[in-house]
């Protein structure tokens, strides 16, 4: 099994914590990143599975959003030393799965591998012909090749369960605007398709309203219109 991949994210000094330690004797490989090193082809090609973050209470839910922004769609766990309920609320309605107070780093670990858990409990289901996991889905058996953005769009259609997914509820997830998300949606949303190959066509548009995937699987979705048209 690979081991998975930690990215340390912040100014303050992570190793005065033990952090990085703990995290290596857990089984993971810990990463420190500096801001100027973000990207969402970095997070791709380092294999990013999780990122714990550590900011002022002022600073941590603008930066959890900018983290978000950049696709990464892996664990987020957002980090303080300020005691701040509404630091804590903030930066979990910016898109953290997580928030910890800084202290024993082996309940900051035990943390993280319970947020994996869930990611992986849900990766265990299945949408039609398509299987997602915590860094890509797969096609029967087949991996994808999904990047972080192509990825978060596909977990926000598949927790809809066959339901309308709006363009403005994409775009909150990627935690961008309109004006910055322009024509991006649609060029995930062709690039995704192709990808995802004989599956493609359980992602649809439904038109003035957003997007679906449907939960029909190629085959269930042939014998249906068969069905129909008898």
């Amino acid at each position: 099994m690979e081991t998975q991949r930690v990215a340390l994210i912040g100014n303050a000094d992570f190793t005065r914590y033990d952090l990085a330690v703990a995290l290596d004797a857990g089984g993971f490989a810990a990463q420190s990143l500096r801001w100027d090193m973000l990207s969402s082809s970095g997070f791709e090609e380092a294999r990013i599975e999780a990122c714990i973050l550590q900011a002022s209470a002022s600073e941590l839910a603008p930066q959890t959003r900018y983290l978000r922004s950049l696709g990464f769609s892996g664990v987020l766990i957002a980090c303080s030393d300020e005691a701040e309920q509404r630091c804590e609320i903030e930066a979990l309605d910016a898109g953290a799965d997580s928030y910890f107070l800084i202290g024993d780093p082996l309940t900051l670990l035990a943390r993280l591998r319970a947020c994996l858990r869930a990611r992986r409990a849900f990766g265990l289901a299945r949408v039609g012909d398509i299987t997602l996991g915590a860094t890509d889905a797969e096609v029967c058996g087949i991996a994808c090749g999904l990047t972080r953005r192509e990825l978060s769009l596909l977990e926000l259609l598949a927790q809809a369960r066959d339901g309308i997914v709006t363009r403005e509820e994409i775009l909150k997830r990627w935690s961008l605007s309109a004006a910055q998300g322009g024509n991006l949606i649609d060029v995930h949303v062709a690039r995704l398709r192709r990808k995802l190959g004989r599956a493609g066509g359980q992602l649809r548009t439904v038109r003035g309203r957003g997007l679906r995937l449907s939960v029909q699987s190629a085959d269930e979705a042939a014998e249906a219109a068969l069905s129909a048209a008898q």
